[in-house]
């Protein structure tokens, strides 16, 4: 009789359930997950599918304590007006993923890529998930940020070619000897190991502030080394003109 009471409580019930889709999520994400190592995709996509399975498998969970908890049916907490109420819940939720099913089609970010964002964030992707996207900057800080917020605001993926052109802005006190300051900078960039020998650097002035000249030296290198060559290169910039005698701002 005790057993038989058992089987009839609606939250025994819900526990075997939950456990039945918890056994069924792990199986089922397991499964997919060396399906689509063998077909070789890529991680990010391996990431997101897996991602997206453990929201739906979460998702049903939820709905089953509801159900049990209201004392009714699933597919009466979906219907009508339960509809309208899991739509308005979950608005930005779809937004985001529906942000994460667009960077995946688009195939414009992938793992590794140094990319920046509209509220100025920049960093390295270590991930893609079904609602966000992980960067690591350069201080070790893992940031997420909405898939939507990056679809709708856009983003600057520096490592998408592989080669990226540096441009380093120094502004020349007045008085200066403009040609020589050319020079110097581009020896400078010759001399550096990172810069690629084609295209060549070259200088340009870019504008007049306050009488001074600003120049711009522009520099070519790997995608994946842009962040430290342009260290390298303000650096190495700076100290070849003040040998020189040259005055920069």
């Amino acid at each position: 009789r005790p057993l038989e009471d058992l089987f009839h409580n609606k939250y025994f019930i819900l526990l075997i359930d939950l456990l039945l889709v918890y056994i069924f999520w792990k199986l089922f994400t397991r499964f997919t997950r060396k399906a689509l190592e063998k077909s070789k995709r890529d991680n990010v996509l391996i990431g997101f599918v897996v991602s997206a399975e453990t929201v739906l498998a979460v998702f049903l969970a939820i709905m089953l304590a509801v159900s049990v908890a209201l004392d009714t049916k699933i597919v009466r907490i979906l219907g009508g007006a339960g509809v309208a109420v899991l739509a308005i819940i979950l608005k930005d939720a779809a937004a985001n993923v529906m942000g994460g099913i667009s960077v995946l089609a688009s195939k414009k970010v992938n793992l590794g890529d140094r990319i920046s964002v509209a509220n100025g964030q920049v960093g390295y992707v270590t991930k893609i998930d079904l609602m966000f996207t992980t960067i690591k900057g350069t201080d070790s800080k893992l940031v997420l940020i909405a898939n939507a917020k990056i679809m709708s605001e856009g983003f600057v993926n520096y490592t998408w070619e592989d080669k990226r052109r540096i441009e380093c802005v120094l502004h020349v006190l007045d008085g200066q000897d403009i040609d020589a300051v050319r020079q110097i900078l581009i020896e400078t960039a010759k001399k550096e190991e990172l810069v690629l020998k084609s295209p060549e650097p070259s200088v340009a002035v870019i504008g007049i502030e306050k009488g001074n000249a600003v120049l711009e030296l522009r520099a070519w290198c790997s995608a994946k080394q842009d962040y430290e060559l342009e260290e390298r290169l303000y650096e190495k910039s700076y100290k070849a003109l003040h040998g020189e005698g040259i005055e920069v701002l």
